[in-house]
């Protein structure tokens, strides 16, 4: 008798949870099997509090929990943008009074940051970018960028014939190839590309690539592909998402060539384009006066973005995108802009599982209230 109950009621449970774990999409796969795999950890920059906020990233949900110690000081005042060099041990950020370069060691199994020193930058820093493979990092300054090697101990050190300054007033974006032979950044009048050397310094390929309608604000390099991602304007009214393939050559207008299908519309104020690891999609922030969006892209075998079927609100303004190295998870850094609508919004961020056909899926991220945040940079190893 109790053999007669118990199979019955075991081949129950086996086809339940087979029922309940066989579904498509990322929320079924998680349930079973991690995302990523690893240790991942996001670090966030509060710019009034002067601090870093570290949290750890779940593999399999992607939700955020304070590293422990988080957060943590911050050299200089005002930390602004982020980034993790190539190895994943060091995070380097961007401080604006004083206008400095400051690197920190991150503990890859707690995420805990211990500050390895820091280095004067040009005034009125934008951003930063690490190299693919080498121990270079360059940032990108109101009139200059400038590169730096790092140690094993992240101690910095200002290249050699590395500090370039731009022809035109820089905007937000620079972005390195995934070869690491290439550098590209965003100026008010269009882009411009640099050589990278063996030992780190620039030379100028080109002068501002001028088109009237792009007013470049940011931009990405895909990681596969030959390609780079802007985003801007197309008109007084729309948004953009630009695409370029570089292909050499020295000289004005000389090496950009427009890719398949773009520039397509990206929402009247893109702010933020980002690329995945794989080279799949390719991500837009944009939106303002509380009405953020994030718009997803896929990318055809020509390099054409697709967009994936709708969009994904996010509230106030989304002002940075961050992808997990794993590809599993996007993070939006949304800010409230003074005297913006909504007025009773605060600053927060938003966390997305990223689906196979790259549509994104909202998951919980209950982070520490950071009144300014500055910049994002993801850890993993």
């Amino acid at each position: 008798m109790y053999r007669t109950v118990t199979l019955p009621l075991t081949i129950f449970l086996v086809f339940w949870l087979a029922a309940c774990g066989s579904g498509a999409g990322h929320h079924n796969t998680a349930a079973s099997s991690a995302l990523a795999s690893g240790n991942g950890f996001l670090y966030v920059s509060d710019s009034t509090q002067n601090d870093i906020f570290g949290f750890r990233i779940d593999n399999f949900s992607g939700t955020l929990t304070a590293v422990a110690g988080s957060p943590f000081p911050a050299t200089g005042g005002a930390p602004g943008r982020l980034a993790v060099d190539h190895t994943q041990r060091f995070l380097f950020g961007l401080s604006a009074s004083p206008a400095a370069l400051a690197g920190y060691l991150i503990d890859g199994q707690v995420g805990t940051l211990t500050a390895s020193g820091s280095v004067p930058v040009d005034t009125d820093p934008h951003s930063l970018a690490t190299h693919p493979s080498a121990n270079f990092v360059y940032v990108l300054s109101g009139n200059a960028v400038t590169g730096f090697s790092f140690d094993s101990n992240g101690l910095l050190t200002a290249l050699p014939n590395s500090r370039q300054v731009v022809s035109a007033p820089a905007t937000q974006g620079i972005a390195i190839d995934s070869t690491g032979t290439l550098l590209f950044i965003t100026l008010q009048s269009g882009l411009s590309a640099y050589q990278i050397g063996t030992d780190g310094s620039l030379t100028l390929l080109t002068l501002p690539n001028l088109n009237a309608g792009l007013s470049p604000i940011h931009l990405a390099t895909d990681p596969v592909a030959n390609l780079i991602f802007s985003v801007g304007n197309t008109d007084a009214s729309q948004g953009g998402l630009f695409g370029w393939a570089f292909n050499g050559g020295v000289g004005l207008n000389v090496g950009f060539t427009p890719a398949p299908g773009t520039p397509v519309a990206a929402d009247t104020t893109p702010v933020w384009v980002t690329v995945v690891p794989s080279g799949a999609f390719v991500y837009v922030a944009a939106g303002a006066n509380g009405n953020g969006q994030i718009l997803g892209y896929s990318l055809s075998a020509a390099g054409q973005p697709v967009p994936v079927g709708g969009s994904f609100p996010v509230t106030p303004n989304p002002a940075q995108l961050v992808v997990d190295p794993s590809g599993s998870f996007l993070y939006s850094m949304n800010v409230a802009l003074p005297g913006a609508p909504p007025v009773s919004a605060s600053s927060n961020f938003s966390g997305f599982l990223i689906g196979q056909a790259g549509a994104l899926t909202a998951v919980s991220v209950s982070a520490a209230n950071i009144a300014s945040p500055g910049g994002m940079a993801i850890s993993r190893k």
